[in-house]
């Protein structure tokens, strides 16, 4: 009986444990377009959060020069969320025939996570113009 109990400790012991990794939430631009008006660019994002961290704000961030951050133009666009899934903003104040490099942004405990630079080209059709599969 020693001998069974001896063996199932030492094969209990012996089991790899199963272990978990946090996975980073990431965010991404996946279109943005001049809206037919004229007077707007609608930015959309896509959020991937599988390890469910609440997302205390996000929204999109933008400049003539690659890897803006939210110290230089921002809008924002939720907080609160430990959801996956698309939102989007608009860039209002913007100068025509201009390229621009937009980023979604996430803040999560008090640290900012950017998406890669997405570029804006002004000379592509107005509407809706899908540049990235999600």
């Amino acid at each position: 009986m020693k001998r069974y109990l001896l063996f199932i400790i030492l094969l209990i012991g012996c089991v790899e444990k199963p272990s978990f990794q946090f996975v980073e939430p990431e965010v991404f631009v996946s279109t943005a377009y001049l809206i037919d008006d004229g007077k707007a660019i609608e930015v959309n994002c896509e959020t991937i959060n599988p390890s469910s961290v609440n997302k205390a704000e996000f929204g999109i961030c933008w400049s003539e020069k690659p890897n803006p951050t939210i110290k230089e133009n921002y809008q924002y666009s939720g907080n609160n969320s430990i959801q996956e899934g698309p939102f989007n903003a608009k860039i209002l104040k913007f100068k025509p025939n201009i390229i621009y490099y937009i980023r979604g942004y996430m803040r999560i405990e008090g640290k900012d996570v950017y998406s890669k630079d997405f570029i804006y080209n002004p000379e592509i059709a107005k509407g809706w113009n899908r540049m990235e599969d999600i």
